[in-house]
C-alpha cells in the first residue's frame, strides 16, 4: 500500500516510474562516493542489534527476549516521530546549504535543538518513569507475569532515556547529508559499535541485562555529541570557503 501511494504521488507529480539510464555522469559519480560510507554506516549500526543480543545470551534464559520486549515500544516511537523528522527536515536544510545561507542553517540548528531538548528530555523521563505501568497495560497477560513486568520495564526505562539523543542524531545526521560528508557517519558508527561492546561488557556485569540497554543510551548519548561537534567544524568549514571565494 505505501509502495501504491508512493508512486500515485509521483506519478501525479511528472515523475516517471521507468529507470532511466542517461550514462556516467559526475552527478552520478558524486551520488557513489556518497553512497557507500552510508551503506557501511548503516550496516555497523544495524550490527549493534546484534551485538546486544550476543551479550545478552550468557546472561540466563529470557535474557534476549527481555531485551527486544523492552526496546519494542521504544523502536515504535522512533520509527514514527524521530524518523519522520529526519524525512522532512532533509530538503529543508539541503535548499539552505544549496543557497549558502549559513546563518539560517546555524539558526534552524539550534532552534530544533532547542526544541528536541525541551519536548525530549521530559518526554524521556515521564516515559521511564511510568515503564511499569505501560509493561503492564500493554504485556502482563497469560505467561507474561508480573516478574516479567518488573524486569523488562526496567529495560524499557533505560531505553526510553535514549530519544533525544537519538532524535538529535536524526537531525544533525540529516544536516551532514544535507552538506553531502558522509564518511562522518561511518566513522561516527565505528566509534558506536566498540564504544557499545565496551559498555556493553562493564554494565551487564554490574546491572545484567538493565546494563545492556543503559549502553545503549550512554552510545546515543556520545554519538550525539560526536555529530554536534563534527558538525560545527563542517559548517565552520563551509562558511570559510565562500568568504575565500
Amino acid at each position: 500500500i505505501q509502495s501504491l501511494l508512493l508512486a500515485w504521488r509521483l506519478r501525479r507529480d511528472g515523475v516517471s516510474l521507468w529507470p532511466r539510464w542517461d550514462g556516467w555522469t559526475p552527478a552520478l559519480a558524486r551520488v557513489l562516493r556518497q553512497y557507500w560510507p552510508v551503506v557501511a554506516g548503516a550496516a555497523l549500526h544495524n550490527s549493534s542489534v546484534l551485538i546486544d543480543q550476543a551479550m545478552a545470551t550468557p546472561l540466563g534464559s529470557g535474557s534476549v527476549a527481555v531485551l527486544n520486549y523492552g526496546n519494542k515500544l521504544v523502536a515504535l516511537v522512533q520509527g514514527v516521530g524521530a524518523t519522520a523528522l529526519g524525512v522532512a527536515i532533509l530538503p529543508y536544510f539541503a535548499r539552505m546549504i544549496a543557497a549558502s545561507d549559513w546563518r539560517s542553517v546555524r539558526q534552524a540548528l539550534r532552534f530544533y535543538t532547542r526544541l528536541i531538548l525541551a519536548v525530549g528530555v521530559p518526554f524521556a523521563l515521564l516515559a521511564a518513569l511510568g515503564s511499569h505501568a505501560i509493561i503492564e497495560s500493554v504485556y502482563q497477560r497469560g505467561a507474561f507475569t508480573a516478574a516479567d513486568t518488573l524486569l523488562v520495564s526496567q529495560v524499557q526505562a533505560m531505553f526510553v532515556l535514549q530519544l533525544p539523543c537519538y532524535t538529535l542524531g536524526i537531525l544533525f545526521v540529516q544536516l551532514i547529508l544535507s552538506l553531502g560528508t558522509t564518511r562522518v557517519m561511518m566513522w561516527g558508527t565505528l566509534l558506536n559499535v566498540t564504544l557499545n561492546v565496551v559498555l556493553n561488557y562493564v554494565l551487564q556485569r554490574w546491572l545484567g541485562v538493565v546494563g545492556i540497554a543503559l549502553s545503549t543510551t550512554l552510545v546515543y548519548v556520545a554519538s550525539s555529541i560526536y555529530l554536534f561537534v563534527m558538525l560545527q567544524r563542517m559548517l565552520s568549514a563551509a562558511e570559510g570557503g565562500d568568504h575565500a571565494a
